[in-house]
């Protein structure tokens, strides 16, 4: 459904799995980008449910058991309706192809007793179609071979959609006619819903102009933007105007041509000048006045778009949300210079791959990478959008358009470790760490050490998940360290799932990226934070201003990147001093975390004494320290 919106000439926003604040988030951030006289396409595939009589689409981190926990954790069909009438758009369409079997329970009778999603009463200009209509049920497929992976009603809706000349109410009810079709061939009850309070026509692929039924004149284009803009460009004639349609719709459908104008008109300006004419010819009909006309203006009048690929959910604590909170504080700092979107749970995969091609081929001219496995898609994606500018986090690898930055997490594991030593009663540590890669056995490491700082009996234990957020196995794994004798815990995973169990279970822990004392109040001994907003900030304000360069950062107390918040109550006087002390000393130089005599297990030394390790030992640490039990995976 995206790629054929796309290819209708929307810019489309795509989200997948998304849970309930990603998709509070997603619908505001929609919204807010919506301006009078847009046409705006809204596509919601997966599960709602009708309770009273309201409609709600369901989030993927749902946990509900009754019809009043839903009308609380689940998004309300016409909040979403009603968010985007706000915004005055001149057309919108809502469609909804939502399975719709319903488990709960009320206290009353069984909301599955009443399938389907209620009727609504959509406000003028706007249409909702549901692919099936109340008491019905929506078919994924046909039948278990059936190799299409859309919906019964989506595929249907596809293959119309690229009529030319179809009005949406013709192309809805030709929809309505062929699913019901092909619903009744296998003995199966669905026909969708729609209702329409739109105004005048509106065509996918269509004529110019929208006329009521009383007038002849036009009342909106239906035109998409970019082609509105490329009647403009085309009136314009000069390679200025084709660069900006580039830079707004780099996916455009006239994209193509405009890059074989840009081209001859290159080829034109570098060949021999003609002749003088007898007289100067007309100036070229120029571009609306809110398009800039010259490529040098063009960086200057246009907000900055910036992407955000997160790792995991946005959530309310953790790796995802101090990045976030990073987001938030550009725009702050910003306004309305710069527009940013993000993706959550791009997984490591090919996927990223996809995820940030797609940033790019929307226009973004920033895209961060938030985790260590987006550094390979990133340096792909990289060599072919040169003019793009990419920001890969906790990598080590850069190209010419794509840069490193990191934090110093190690320095609070090590302001952790000082507290959690003299917290312990049995002198046993755990750690449920995500990937054994340098900056996750670098962390461990720090904690031991600033354990066995003001506590020389320490021993550390650790549990890999090997993830970097998975709730069931951190809390399975924190379980299994707090079964083995460790009393006090640190994770190097984004949720607050360790904390969680150690609260449960009578022990002490800390939170890890963000504060997460709420989650923990009782077993909270602090939080080793993450602060992303200065170097974001820095980061974003070079690209506006064109001193952009490529290179490595790695921010930590010093740069106000990395603190310990929300120490408890509980820990001794003289110990929240020396942590004072010691972030006082990585301000300004005079304390060094990694300074030798280090050891590993074996005690074999790895750092000489009074030596101060440089970033390059520490990020190839690959060993654990004298103290830490068992094996880095993989060694």
């Amino acid at each position: 459904m995206a790629r054929e919106l796309r290819a209708a000439g929307f810019t489309v926003q795509l989200h997948r799995d998304l849970n309930y604040r990603g998709m509070v988030k997603a619908i505001e951030v929609f919204a807010a980008n919506i301006t009078g006289g847009d046409e705006v396409v809204v596509f919601f595939a997966g599960h709602g449910v009708q309770i009273k009589a309201g409609s709600y689409l369901l989030p993927t981190d749902i946990e509900a058991t009754s019809e009043s926990e839903v009308e609380k954790t689940a998004y309300e069909l016409n909040a979403l309706i009603d968010k985007i009438s706000e915004a005055k758009p001149a057309f919108s369409l809502v469609m909804v192809d939502a399975c719709r079997n319903n488990p709960l329970k009320s206290k009353g009778r069984s909301v599955g007793a009443t399938r389907g999603l209620s009727a609504v009463e959509p406000p003028k200009g706007q249409m909702v179609v549901f692919s099936a209509s109340r008491g019905q049920e929506a078919l994924d497929r046909l039948s278990e071979k059936d190799p299409n992976p859309n919906g019964v009603f989506t595929r249907e809706f596809i293959k119309r959609m690229k009529k030319p000349g179809v009005r949406i109410e013709d192309l809805m009810r030709e929809v309505q006619d062929a699913v019901e079709k092909l619903a009744d061939s296998i003995s199966h009850e669905q026909r969708p819903a729609i209702y329409n309070e739109s105004r005048g026509n509106f065509y996918f692929f269509g004529p110019t102009t929208v006329q009521t039924s009383n007038s002849t004149e036009p009342l909106v284009s239906t035109q998409t933007k970019d082609e509105k803009f490329w009647e403009d460009v085309k009136a314009a004639g000069n390679k200025e105007a084709y660069e900006a349609y580039l830079l707004s719709y780099p996916t455009g459908r006239y994209a193509h041509l405009a890059k074989a104008n840009i081209a001859r008109l290159t080829t034109s300006n570098s060949a021999p000048a003609p002749a003088p004419a007898p007289a100067p010819a007309p100036a070229p009909a120029q571009l609306p006045v809110n398009k800039p006309t010259s490529t040098n203006k063009l960086v200057a009048k246009q907000p900055l778009r910036i992407a955000f690929a997160y790792v995991g959910p946005v959530g309310d604590g953790g790796w995802t949300f101090a990045h976030e909170n990073g987001r938030k504080e550009i725009e702050k700092a910003f306004g309305d210079k710069v527009v940013t979107t993000f993706v959550e749970k791009v997984p490591e995969s090919a996927d990223a791959e996809r995820v940030i091609r797609y940033m790019a081929a929307q226009g973004n001219k920033l895209i961060f990478g938030t985790t260590f496995g987006y550094m390979e898609p990133m340096l792909k994606v990289a060599a072919d959008n040169k003019g793009v500018k990419f920001e890969h986090a906790t990598g080590y690898k850069t190209a010419e358009n794509m840069r490193t930055y990191d934090s110093r997490t190690y320095e609070g594991a090590y302001l952790a470790g000082v507290i959690a030593g003299k917290m312990t009663k049995t002198n046993v540590l755990g750690v449920v760490a995500s990937i054994p890669i340098p900056e996750v056995i670098r962390n461990i490491n720090s904690y031991t050490m600033g354990a066995q700082s003001v506590n020389p009996k320490i021993k550390t234990k650790v549990v890999w998940v090997n993830e970097w957020f998975n709730p069931p196995k951190e809390t399975e794994a924190a379980t299994l360290l707090i079964n083995g004798g460790a009393d006090v815990l640190m994770q190097n995973t984004d949720s607050s799932a360790v904390l969680q169990t150690a609260e449960k279970m009578g022990k002490r822990a800390f939170g890890w990226d963000s504060d997460m004392t709420a989650y923990g109040p009782k077993a909270h001994l602090g939080s080793a934070v993450n602060n992303w907003g200065p170097y974001y900030v820095k980061a974003v304000g070079e690209a506006l201003e064109g001193k952009w360069t490529t290179g490595q950062s790695w921010w930590g107390v010093k740069e106000g990147a990395i603190d310990m918040v929300n120490v408890a109550a509980d820990v001794p006087k003289d110990t929240k001093k020396r942590i004072d002390e010691i972030k006082a000393g990585l301000k300004d130089g005079s304390f060094s975390i990694w300074k030798g005599p280090i050891v590993d297990q074996a005690g074999k030394v790895m750092l000489a004494k009074d030596t101060v390790a440089d970033d390059k030992f520490l990020g190839g640490v690959m060993f654990y320290v004298k103290g830490v039990e068992g094996k880095i995976p993989g060694k």
